[in-house]
């Protein structure tokens, strides 16, 4: 790479995006090779990633929309539930993978903290974490000898898939099993 005679070829190209151009490919190309055995690596990778660096340059992004969505201010806050019916609230959360864990907890109509918890799920996805957050209060609800329930959790995705019909997403089915068996037998 010829760095005194205006990075070889053009002096209109940025000395920074032919840096992170070129990291990338020697990163990408090196890890095809380690990894697949197989040579993927130009006969002239100078003109590829210059060539690469042009394309970036002149792209038409004039049309390229990033957001065009509203937003809209929504007051959270508890609500009290109907005479002799008990609210459960529950939330899971993850940090990438690697550590999760739920929580939640039961109140009455008049806003009384009766019961909580919070569970420790080692490694899981947030999905899993909030599934295990409803199932764990369920049984919670269910030992408390709850008659009238009604749960709140903060994902609209679980709360769309315990309320369809369908089966369910295949990570978390059997939790979502017994999560509908716990339904189930409480409207019994």
């Amino acid at each position: 790479m010829n760095m005194q005679n205006k990075l070889g070829r053009n002096g209109n190209l940025s000395w920074s995006c032919i840096w992170a151009t070129s990291c990338y490919f020697l990163w990408l190309w090196r890890n095809r090779e380690v990894h697949r055995v197989a040579r993927i690596r130009p006969d002239h990778p100078w003109n590829y990633i210059v060539s690469w660096v042009l394309r970036y340059m002149t792209a038409d992004v004039s049309s390229v929309v990033l957001s065009n969505s509203t937003k809209v201010e929504v007051s959270i806050a508890w609500q009290c539930s109907e005479e002799g019916c008990l609210s459960l609230n529950t939330d899971g959360a993850s940090r990438g993978e690697s550590i999760a864990g739920c929580g939640g907890l039961l109140r009455n109509s008049n806003e009384k903290w009766l019961h909580g918890f919070s569970k420790n799920l080692g490694r899981c996805n947030a999905y899993l974490a909030e599934l295990w957050g409803v199932y764990e209060g369920l049984c919670l609800a269910c030992n408390y000898g709850t008659v009238k329930l009604k749960v709140h959790v903060d994902s609209s995705v679980v709360a769309h898939t315990l309320n369809s019909s369908i089966g369910g997403s295949v990570i978390g089915w059997r939790l979502i099993q017994e999560i509908r068996r716990l339904f189930t037998t409480r409207k019994q």
